[in-house]
């Protein structure tokens, strides 16, 4: 279940690891208290490292709203979802971006 999981992670950001764990029959009744499903991924902040790999995707786009203060690698980064406020969101070509925003740990990891 993992290994598929971290591919289709990878692939869709729509991708919801829950659902498709209790669609494969993993018993999920615990799963909402705890984060065990999620222990089994390469992830972090929310973004799938690559299939097969500790490695994440090279940016070649970062997105942020005007409301926000910080810049991240993706709209599935748990940061970006937890703050999103409905505003529009932006994105930009890594370093064209407007000077007043931070980059999110996501943009910090290691992306090799």
């Amino acid at each position: 279940m993992w290994g598929a999981a971290q591919a289709l992670g990878h692939a869709d950001p729509q991708f919801d690891v829950h659902e498709f764990a209790q669609a494969c029959g993993v018993n999920t009744s615990r799963a909402a208290k705890s984060s065990w499903i999620e222990n089994g991924l390469r992830m972090e902040v929310g973004l799938y490292m690559q299939p097969g790999t500790w490695k994440f995707d090279p940016l070649t786009e970062v997105v942020t709203t005007d409301t926000s203060d910080a810049y991240h690698a993706s709209t599935s980064c748990s940061l970006f979802r937890r703050g999103y406020q409905n505003a529009q969101i932006r994105r930009f070509v890594p370093g064209r971006l407007p000077a007043n925003r931070r980059p999110c740990q996501c943009i910090t990891l290691n992306r090799t």
